[in-house]
This record gives C-alpha cells, sequence and structure tokens, in this order.
C-alpha cells in the first residue's frame, strides 16, 4: 500500500488542480488555463500510469500474459489479441512492453473518458482505484482494454457518432467475447424511464435471470466457456458476491430515494448510471446461479459507475444529503478494495517494479 496510496493522493490532486484551473473565467488567460489543466491532469495520468506500468509480478494472470510474450502463437484463442502480441514481439524482446502499452491504453483510456464525460475527473479517478478498477486492470488487461473501448463508444454514442461508437464496441467485443453483456448500455439509456420502471426493470431482470440461468448454461457448455462448468468455477461460489450485491442494491436504493425523479427521465448520464448499477446486481445474482466466474462481468459495467457516479450525486437536491453519500460511498469503497486487496485478490501486493533493477 506505501506505493498506492501516495498514487492515488497524487493523481486525485492534481486531476482537482486541473479542475480548479479550467473553471477560471478571465478570457486573456484562458489559453494559459486551458495549457496549465491539461498539463496538470496528465500528471494525474502518470501517476496512476507509472505505477501499473513499470510492475513486475503485480496481477495474478501476470506471468501468464509474459508466457504469451514469450509463446504468442495461439495462447488465448483471441486472433487479435495473439496477432497483436506476434507483432509485438517483431519489434521488440522485452516482455515488459505488454505492460507499459496496455497501461497506456487503459490509464489514458480511462482518464480521457473522465475528462470528457465526468462532472468530476477527480472523483472519478478515485473511484477507479477504490472500486477495485484499477487492479482488476493490472490483472486481466485483455479484458479490460475490451471495457475501455466500450466506454469510448459510449463517448461516442453520447456524441451522436453513432458509426465511430459501433465500431469501438465491435473492437471491444471482437477483443472479448464477453463485451456482449455490455449491450443495453447502448440501449436502455436512451429510454427515458422513470423511478418506477427502474423497479420494474430490476425486478424483471432479476426474475429473468434467475430463471434463465439453468437454459444458458446448457448453451453455453457449447461454447469455448463451456469448460468453466466442469472446473472448480462450477462448484463455488465468488466469496464476495453476496456483499458486492448489497453494495449495488444499497446504491439503487439511494438512487431511488433521494435522487429527483425527473432527472432521471431528462438525464441520460444518470440514466447510464442506473442501468450499469442493475448491470451489476444482475451479474452478482448470475454468479450464483450459473457459475462463480461470472462476477467479471460486471467489470464491464462498474467502471460506468465510476464515471457517472458525480452526475448522481448532483441528481441528489439535498446538499448535506449528496455530501453524506459522497463520503460514505468513498469509505465504503476503500474499506472493501482494502480488504480484497490484502486477502490477495487479483495479487496487488507486494507492489515490486522492475525499475529498481536498473539501479
Amino acid at each position: 500500500m506505501a506505493v498506492y496510496i501516495p498514487m492515488t493522493v497524487l493523481a486525485v490532486w492534481f486531476a482537482w488542480l486541473s479542475g480548479c484551473v479550467s473553471e477560471g473565467k478571465k478570457q486573456k488567460t484562458f489559453g494559459l488555463r486551458r495549457i496549465s489543466a491539461a498539463l496538470l491532469y496528465f500528471f494525474a495520468f502518470l501517476s496512476i500510469f507509472l505505477v501499473s506500468a513499470f510492475r513486475e509480478g503485480v496481477g495474478t494472470d501476470y506471468w501468464n500474459y509474459a508466457d504469451m510474450f514469450w509463446n504468442p502463437a495461439g495462447q488465448t484463442g483471441n486472433t487479435i489479441f495473439d496477432s497483436a502480441v506476434v507483432l509485438l514481439t517483431v519489434f521488440f524482446s522485452d516482455y515488459h512492453i505488454l505492460y507499459i502499452l496496455s497501461s497506456l491504453i487503459i490509464c489514458g483510456g480511462i482518464c480521457y473518458v473522465n475528462r470528457q464525460e465526468s462532472d468530476s475527473p477527480a472523483l472519478s479517478i478515485l473511484l477507479f482505484v477504490i472500486m477495485e478498477d484499477y487492479f482488476v486492470s493490472m490483472n486481466i488487461f485483455r479484458q479490460y482494454i475490451s471495457i475501455i473501448f466500450i466506454l469510448i463508444a459510449i463517448l461516442e454514442m453520447r456524441r451522436r457518432k453513432t458509426v465511430n461508437g459501433l465500431l469501438f464496441y465491435l473492437y471491444a467485443v471482437m477483443l472479448h467475447t464477453s463485451a456482449l453483456v455490455a449491450l443495453p448500455v447502448f440501449i436502455l439509456p436512451r429510454l427515458r424511464f422513470s423511478k418506477k420502471w427502474l423497479v420494474v426493470g430490476t425486478a424483471g431482470g432479476v426474475a429473468a435471470v434467475l430463471i434463465g440461468c439453468p437454459i444458458l448454461k446448457k448453451l453455453l457448455m457449447f461454447t469455448s466457456y463451456g469448460h468453466y462448468f466442469s472446473s472448480h468455477y462450477a462448484t463455488e461460489t465468488y466469496s464476495v458476491s453476496l456483499p458486492m450485491l448489497m453494495i449495488y442494491v444499497t446504491i439503487l436504493l439511494t438512487v431511488l430515494v433521494l435522487c429527483d425523479g425527473e432527472q432521471i427521465k431528462k438525464d441520460e448520464k444518470l440514466r447510464l448510471f442506473c442501468v450499469s448499477d442493475v448491470g451489476c446486481i444482475l451479474v452478482m445474482v448470475l454468479s450464483y446461479g450459473l457459475t462463480a466466474n461470472s462476477y467479471r462481468l460486471s467489470y464491464y459495467f462498474n467502471v460506468i459507475l465510476g464515471v457517472y457516479f458525480p452526475r448522481m450525486l448532483n441528481a441528489i437536491p439535498n446538499e448535506k444529503l449528496r455530501r453524506l453519500v459522497k463520503y460514505a460511498m468513498i469509505i465504503l469503497f476503500t474499506i472493501w478494495t482494502v480488504m480484497l486487496i490484502y486477502h490477495r485478490n487479483q495479487n496487488a501486493l507486494p507492489y515490486h517494479t522492475w525499475l529498481t533493477d536498473l539501479f
């Protein structure tokens, strides 16, 4: 934690300073303010990028990816990813390039989307760390690059650049087939639903998941995911599904009780937040009815929650309640992620960097 804590503090501080500088209204200094804000935000990016890019042995699948670099042909079964790794081996002999480039895409993508979409990029960067997404990205980075493509696809769709959005989503699916689960975030937020329909949709989704699990399991047995049902994933339940389910349900209740119902109807960003939270709830239910490894699907929705969480806060009319919810969620997720890390989830501890070998 001696690395992650100062990294988080620096990233949030630089992002916050960037926001403060960019709020300046003096026209004569607008150009200077814009450059200063961009530079400060770049430092925020560097804070999380450097720790991820130059890690050594950090992440459950770290050495699996290194082995892919040494023996790239057909390792993952994904033609695009395997071909990209083969291409890297033509120009580079050091496997660390995999982690540098993947960290550049992931951290750069997160910072870019937060800058464009979040009401508070500093808070969203903090949530990226304390909601475990940062540590997940250092573990299964092929899936996480797919998640970044989905975030950019959402951004492009919101800009009404439909073709660009579809292309990025297609890239995401081609890189990791499980990205198909994120399809609802491109459709449902466009519907101007109310709180009532949010409740009805959530209840209906839970019922559909519980009823459809046996059928889905039989269908998946004929795909590349079938091996999950003949391994320990078929008998073991993900140990944190219930606590995470309770957290996501609490977030949903917060929206239903405290947020302005009319704001939900009018605000697409807020509806994106709601749909993503319901997606996390359904995935946690799925992890009990299908296979424990299903929890990984929640990563597609969890990161969207972090981007649009500030918008949800702004939909709470009462300022005191807004602050209470903000700090309660920060404390809750910080405690939860620290507990997971110390239980060797994602193998984020102890942290090592190969840069020390240079001195």
